[in-house]
C-alpha cells in the first residue's frame, strides 16, 4: 500500500554526514560537548555512551551488515533537541546519522565511524484528526505503532499523492527521492482513506514445491498488465530444510470479499498448490497475520542481512524460472547460505 505524504516537518536542512565512497570518522571527544550544562537538554532526552545500557537501545540495528559505529548517542525527547543535536554535530564537524526504526540499510552506512547517533525512537507520536481526516506521526514512529490507531479510526493508507504542494515543492519532492540526505524528518502528516470492505482483507498463503515452479511463474506472468488494483502478491524463493529443496512461498492479498479474491487469484489457485491457507484478515493485522507469519522473524534485529534490489517493468516467467534453478543450485553448493532468499 502506498503512502500519501501531505506535510513534512524538518528539524534542519543540513546534509546528513554519511560517506558514500570513503570512511568518515570523528576524533572529537563528544562527552564534554554533549554533557555541557549549557545544552539544556529536555529532561527526558537521553545522552548515552558505549558503556551505558541506553546506548545499546539507541544504536541497535535491524541488519548489522556494513553498519556504522558511534562514539555517542542522543535520544531526543523533543523536536527542539533534534535541532540541538544536529547543530552540535555540525559545529564540531562530527558525522551523524538520524534513525527512526533503525532498519535502514545501504552498502555505504559503514562509512560512518565513531560518529553521533541521533535516535528518534522517542518521537513516536500518532495523532489522528478525524474531522480533517489526517494522520500525523513522529519521526521515530514505526508501522506497528500506527496500524491499530488508524484502523480503529476507520482509515487506511493506500493512495499516492499525484501533485506537489505550492509551498516548498522542491523540498517536498526532494525528500521523496534523496530521503535522509536532505534533512531529519521529525514529523509527517498523511491523508488516509476510509477503510475498504470494512477493513477486511482476504489473505491467501501458498507453498509450491520445486517441481511446480515453472507452472507458478507462468501463472504469475499472466498477470502482466492485467493485475487488479485490489490484488497484491509477494513471492519468495527460499530453502526448505525439511525437503532439502528450494521452494516457493507466496502471500497473496486482496482488498475485497473472499469471492472476489478467489476469482482474481484463480490462475494461481487453479494450479492446486499442495499447501493453501485462506483467511479473512483485518487491515491492521496485515503484516503480522499473513505471509506464513514470517513478519516476526523478518523483523528480528541485530542480524547480518545484505539486501539488493532490482526494479522490473514486467515480470518474465523465463527469468524467474532461471533464477529459481540458480538458487536451487546455490543452496546445494553452499549449505551455509541456505537462509538466503529472493523476494519478488
Amino acid at each position: 500500500m502506498q503512502s500519501f505524504f501531505a506535510h513534512l516537518t524538518f528539524a534542519c536542512l543540513s546534509f546528513v554526514h554519511v560517506a558514500t565512497t570513503s570512511v568518515v570518522s570523528s576524533r572529537t571527544d563528544l562527552r564534554p560537548i554533549l554533557t555541557d550544562p549549557s545544552n539544556y537538554w529536555t529532561a527526558n532526552t537521553v545522552v548515552s555512551f558505549p558503556e551505558d545500557p541506553d546506548f545499546v537501545n539507541a544504536t541497535e540495528r535491524w541488519t548489522i551488515y556494513d553498519s556504522p559505529s558511534y562514539a555517542a548517542a542522543v535520544t531526543p525527547a523533543t523536536e527542539a533537541d533534534v535541532v540541538k543535536a544536529v547543530t552540535l554535530s555540525r559545529t564540531h564537524a562530527v558525522p551523524f546519522l538520524a534513525t527512526g526504526g533503525h532498519h535502514g540499510y545501504t552498502t555505504t552506512l559503514g562509512g560512518l565511524q565513531a560518529g553521533l547517533a541521533i535516535d528518534m525512537s522517542q518521537l513516536n507520536s500518532v495523532t489522528i484528526d478525524n474531522s480533517a481526516a489526517t494522520l500525523t506521526i513522529g519521526g521515530g514512529t514505526r508501522f506497528r505503532d500506527i496500524m491499530d490507531p488508524i484502523y480503529a479510526a476507520g482509515f487506511d493508507i493506500r493512495k499516492l499523492l499525484s501533485g506537489a504542494y505550492s509551498s516548498n515543492a522542491d523540498l517536498f519532492w526532494g525528500i521523496r527521492g534523496a530521503g535522509a540526505n536532505l534533512g531529519v524528518i521529525v514529523s509527517a502528516t498523511y491523508k488516509p482513506e476510509p477503510l475498504a470492505n470494512g477493513g477486511i482483507l482476504t489473505s491467501v498463503d501458498v507453498m509450491f514445491p520445486a517441481s511446480m515452479n515453472t507452472s507458478y511463474f507462468n501463472a504469475l506472468q499472466s498477470y502482466n498488465g492485467t493485475i487488479p488494483a485490489k490484488l497484491a502478491a509477494s513471492t519468495s524463493i527460499a530453502y526448505n530444510a525439511s525437503t532439502g529443496e528450494a521452494e516457493i512461498l507466496a502471500s497473496w492479498i486482496y482488498s475485497g470479499t473472499r469471492e472476489e479474491a478467489l476469482e482474481a487469484m484463480a490462475p494461481m489457485l487453479d494450479l492446486n498448490p499442495p499447501l493453501v491457507s485462506i483467511s479473512d484478515v483485518p487491515w491492521n493485522q496485515m503484516n503480522s497475520a499473513t505471509g506464513f507469519g514470517l513478519d516476526a522473524v523478518t523483523c528480528e534485529p541485530d542480524k547480518t542481512r545484505s539486501l539488493y534490489g532490482v526494479n522490473l517493468r514486467t515480470l518474465s516467467a523465463s527469468t524467474c524460472i532461471s533464477t529459481f534453478n540458480k538458487m536451487a543450485t546455490f543452496y546445494d553448493a553452499f549449505p551455509e547460505a541456505q537462509s538466503s532468499s529472493i523476494l519478488i
